[in-house]
């Protein structure tokens, strides 16, 4: 894609054009501005270490290094095999009152055993779905102090394991991010128990065979959300038959539907901030028949180059167009919120191409009030970026200063005190924290909320 990078942090006012499209759009917050400036926690300091760039105030901990990037024996599993690589999406639990449990995807291709999730584990077989492959789950297990006690893998032979998601009942959805056939058919949802008991490396076939990207769980209804990063990409709605909410409760079928947006083909067709949308859903017949996005016609769903992360929070899905190359609705960024209740979804964020040193946002998290976080996966230099929803002001938290590998796997602490995230090459996990809350903010459509 075509996209000019700045060196330096500057203040850039964005202000979208509404595309003319045949639906029944509502502006309702046309002026909102995004900033690629010094707003949030301030500006970045460099790191003397060359390592991370923060505000002031903030400070990291390295938490792992696994995968090629590092030689064997700097991060291992307990049983002292070479931690993996290629860190991506994750979450953290907490487990009792004295660990958190960090679950974290590999996303790993059938060529890259030797960075591989290992399939046995102290002399034990691993939880793992197809042999031939390398990607799977790590669970990092914190102390209170917010050291590492163990590390081991959950789950092995899955492919590509880029995003997923959270459950309500205390789980992780790990997603895969390729749809190809390798020993056994892959292109699903697999969940991980991030106490290492209940994991059985089953797919969860009703929920889609596809390129997924990330899930988010409506814990009201037991719904999922997910996202498909493909150039025609859908976003998918899962409405499971059992809503028990437990471990394996996804896994007893339900009915697979794609989101269709009124009045658009493409979600690139809308450029101004505060754009609401109606939303319908187009149910699919067989989730797991080769070829369904290709099934679906545009007039029943609406696609979009490159959909990645989501992220449930208080009623809203946001979810992520990381970019559009469709001819005269090219972007470099979107960040839609979805109301399930309302049945809508409304542009919240815009990056026009060669406008700003952002681009092409991938993994996204929320914080405990209401900041939404985005991994950025793109050109030049990587940043995590903040986003105010009601406003959809852009600015700086961190900067990669390894390398132009992307962020990934954002998520905060189960307390809202630490911001966990990885850079994918060298895979490298860090633990952030500082003065979170220096600027608290509100829900979507609400006024600023209480102290965290």
């Amino acid at each position: 894609m075509a996209l000019t990078r700045r060196d330096l942090l500057r203040n850039s006012a964005l202000t979208g054009v509404t595309v003319a499209v045949g639906g029944h759009f509502s502006g309702l917050a046309t002026g909102g501005i995004a900033h690629a400036g010094p707003l949030g926690y301030g500006a970045l300091l460099p790191d003397p270490n060359g390592v991370l760039d923060l505000p002031e105030g903030f400070s990291y901990q390295i938490l792992a290094k696994g995968g090629d990037g590092y030689p064997t024996g700097f991060s291992t599993y307990d049983d002292g095999q070479k931690l993996a690589g290629d860190a991506d999406g994750s979450a953290s639990f907490a487990i009792g009152k004295q660990r958190t449990v960090l679950v974290i995807n590999h996303e790993l291709s059938p060529g890259e055993m030797a960075e591989a999730v290992p399939q046995t584990f102290g002399g034990n077989p691993v939880p793992t779905y197809d042999p031939g492959c390398a990607g799977g789950t790590s669970n990092f297990v914190l102390d209170p102090k917010t050291r590492l006690s163990s590390i081991y893998p959950s789950l092995a032979g899955t492919y590509n394991n880029c995003a997923g998601g959270p459950t309500p009942w205390g789980t992780w959805l790990t997603c895969e991010e390729n749809s190809s056939f390798v020993t056994k058919q892959h292109g699903y949802v697999f969940e991980v128990d991030p106490e290492g008991k209940l994991t059985t490396a089953e797919p969860y076939v009703p929920m889609g065979r596809f390129n997924h990207e990330a899930a988010a769980v409506d814990p009201a209804t037991s719904v999922v959300y997910l996202t498909e990063d493909s150039g025609t990409g859908l976003l998918y709605r899962f409405v499971p038959h059992d809503t028990s909410m437990q471990y394996g409760s996804l896994g007893n079928g339900g009915s697979l539907s794609a989101m269709k947006a009124e009045g658009l083909t493409r979600l690139g067709q809308v450029t101004t901030i505060g754009t609401t949308v109606n939303i319908s859903w187009t149910a699919i017949a067989d989730p797991d028949q080769s070829g369904l996005n290709g099934r679906l016609a545009n007039e029943t769903v609406t696609r979009s180059t490159k959909l990645e992360g989501m992220w449930y929070d208080e009623g809203t899905v946001y979810f992520c167009s990381s970019y559009e190359t469709v001819a005269g609705l090219e972007h470099v960024g979107q960040i839609w919120a979805l109301d399930p209740a309302a049945a809508t979804i409304t542009l919240v964020a815009y990056i026009p191409v060669g406008e700003t040193i952002f681009d092409s946002p991938d993994n996204i998290t929320v914080s405990p009030w209401g900041q939404v976080i985005l991994c950025e996966d793109g050109d030049g230099d990587q940043y995590l970026i903040g986003l105010e929803p009601r406003t959809g002001d852009l600015w700086a938290f961190a900067r990669n200063a390894m390398g132009d590998s992307e962020f990934a796997g954002a998520t905060f602490s189960p307390d809202g005190k630490i911001l966990y995230v990885s850079v994918q090459n060298p895979s490298t996990t860090f633990a952030i924290t500082g003065p979170w809350g220096a600027q608290r903010t509100g829900k979507l459509g609400e006024g600023p909320r209480d102290e965290v």
